[in-house]
């Protein structure tokens, strides 16, 4: 956090994940955590991809190469856009990966 701190970015107090905070340890324990619509939603959206034949490939460490952030990037920007105005750079995913390659998951 230092690191980011000392570059002009602000820091983060809480986690962003919630999954991340104590007591959540598995998804389910998230899920419940939810009102009934949101819970609904997330196991319609899960549904979807599967029939759809969508997989999760969960990559850290030197398994994140440039075209991988180009990708998360352009998420980034897509659902950024569609809920506000996306204030990251390219550039940052790059960099945040370089000190902790093996504490980021994408």
């Amino acid at each position: 956090m230092r690191f980011l701190a000392s570059h002009g970015f602000l820091q983060r107090n809480r986690p962003a994940v919630p999954l991340a905070q104590p007591g959540l340890a598995t998804f389910r324990h998230f899920l419940a955590t939810l009102n009934s619509r949101h819970r609904k939603a997330i196991k319609r959206e899960r549904r979807e991809a599967t029939a759809a034949g969508i997989t999760i490939h969960w990559l850290t460490g030197k398994d994140i190469t440039e075209d991988a952030w180009d990708a998360f990037f352009a998420f980034y920007m897509e659902t950024g856009s569609r809920n506000g105005r996306p204030y990251l750079t390219r550039k940052f995913f790059s960099l945040v990966s370089d000190p902790w390659p093996e504490d980021v998951l994408l």
